[in-house]
């Protein structure tokens, strides 16, 4: 069977690797050698199931490391999450290894001029959304180079009941403190919507409380719970007690977090940024918002307190929406960009 390398300059279990995890996982079940290289390999080690192999790489992958890696695992299908860890094997591939090389991109920024430069060695560009290939696209960079593969999740077992949900009702934001993130405007929503209302209870996965977010939360404060940067099992089971999922984010490319939150039968309300529209239909599987925009995202949560009916069958709709990303639909969509699945792309 073909061989893939994954590689990564991350060790963190971020959306990125975790769609490489997945990836490897599913492509080492069907029989293929997976070899996956990690900073350290102990964050990232830990999602991957026995039969992929982890190479710690060190801090910094340098050409020698990488050719020395070649040389063990003969790779045909070299691929990249985040843009750092590409340069050493597009480096290697100029001096003549052979293999297909493929650059990942899960963001919707604009990219360096590196990638651009080298673009005749890359093999291709594997984008998660239309709004990160557009980007390229803009940037003169040819269809044929441009792949679109949706972000896949692994529905939670026994996919839960949106109808079984605590009382009073959760809204839920998961996510960190990077500005992009938006945290900050969800906390602004939560403060508005308990100026009117007492009806629900705040939870806050990924971010610790510091006196500068309660700050912002106002007379919701007294409802609010912070969990902290949490085990991917707890930030299920937190998801899978919500009522309402929130999704604040100023840019986004195609978040796990909200493909989460519906698998586990939250009602998504969400700012129409980036590939977000790609995933929810608005009055259809969620409610989408204006960006930046605090008191859009209240009024909406709002509503959905106000109807519970609505907010179930918008949560049933996103549940059913979820599994149209399956790791198995994404694996076969890799395996045609790589060639490998016996026919075309």
């Amino acid at each position: 069977m073909p061989s893939i390398l994954f590689a990564t300059n991350s060790d963190k279990l971020s959306g990125g690797n975790r769609q490489l995890a997945l990836a490897a996982n599913a492509l080492a079940a069907s029989g293929h050698t997976v070899t996956v290289i990690a900073p350290t390999g102990r964050k990232l080690g830990g999602t991957l199931d026995a039969a992929v192999a982890c190479i710690p790489s060190g801090p910094r992958l340098g050409l020698l490391q990488a050719r020395r890696i070649l040389a063990h695992t003969q790779p045909d299908v070299v691929h990249c999450f985040h843009s750092r860890v590409y340069k050493a094997f597009l480096f290697a591939k100029l001096l003549g290894a052979r293999f297909r090389l493929f650059l990942n991109r899960g963001v919707v920024f604009v990219p360096g001029s590196f990638p651009l430069f080298f673009l005749p060695q890359l093999d291709g560009i594997i984008c998660n959304s239309e709004a990160a290939a557009t980007v390229l696209r803009r940037l003169w960079i040819p269809q044929r180079k441009i792949h679109r593969v949706p972000n896949a999740i692994a529905m939670p077992e026994g996919c839960p009941n949106p109808a079984t949900r605590p009382s009073p009702p959760w809204v839920t934001f998961v996510g960190g403190t990077k500005p992009y993130k938006g945290l900050d405007i969800f906390l602004r929503a939560m403060a508005s919507l308990a100026r009117r209302r007492r009806d629900f209870a705040v939870h806050v996965v990924g971010t610790h409380a510091d006196s500068r977010w309660e700050a912002l939360l106002g007379p919701a404060v007294e409802r609010t719970c912070f969990h902290g940067a949490v085990a991917h099992a707890e930030v299920l089971r937190v998801l899978s007690a919500t009522s309402i999922f929130v999704l604040a984010s100023r840019q986004e490319s195609q978040p796990n977090a909200l493909l989460e939150a519906m698998a586990c039968g939250a009602a998504p309300v969400a700012t129409a940024v980036g590939g977000v529209p790609e995933i929810l239909t608005h009055g259809r599987d969620g409610i989408l918002t204006t960006p930046e925009d605090p008191e859009a995202i209240a009024q909406a949560v709002g509503r959905l307190l106000d109807v519970p009916s609505e907010r179930l069958l918008l949560a049933t709709a996103a549940q059913r929406r979820a599994g149209d990303f399956s790791v198995p639909t994404r694996t076969a969509r890799l395996l045609a960009i790589y060639g490998l699945d016996g026919g075309e792309e």
